[in-house]
């Protein structure tokens, strides 16, 4: 499930990287919240995307995993802190008035992200070519 990835293997968050926790919250609001993504209601550059590939059954059967998963967050310690690091708030959080996410949404906490096994399966050569080709500015072609 996807958002593991994110949300930490139980659920219960990863506060220090801004995602919050997921285990233990009521399966209503956990619909309600990936509906909103889906429609784009609720704005959040991973979020929607991610929402708009679920059906209803996708998102109730999602919410009520999450809804019976223990909820017992630990507590963010490093909050403070982040918050007057400039670096590790953009590297956290990103800068949404500039549209960047923070690295850790797609790269996670520790950095590594779900791709590298991918990337180690490609050139250097291959690596720069989809590199320059994401840089580049949409075209009329069909999209990835």
């Amino acid at each position: 499930m996807a958002c593991l990835g994110c949300h930490g293997p139980d659920g219960k968050g990863i506060a220090a990287a801004g995602f919050p926790r997921l285990a233990g919250l009521p399966a209503g609001y956990l619909s309600k919240q990936l509906q909103d993504f889906r429609s784009g209601s609720r704005k959040q550059a991973v979020m929607e995307p991610l929402a708009k590939a679920l059906d209803d059954a996708e998102i109730e059967a999602i919410s009520a995993y999450l809804a019976k998963l223990p909820a017992d967050p630990a507590p963010d310690t490093r909050r403070q802190q982040i918050a007057t690091n400039p670096v590790a708030r953009l590297a956290l959080y990103g800068d949404w008035s500039r549209k960047i996410p923070g690295c850790v949404q797609c790269h996670g906490p520790g950095g590594s992200g779900l791709m590298v096994d991918v990337a180690k399966a490609m050139t250097d050569a291959e690596v720069k070519a989809v590199a320059d080709y994401f840089a580049q500015p949409a075209s009329q072609e069909a999209k990835p």
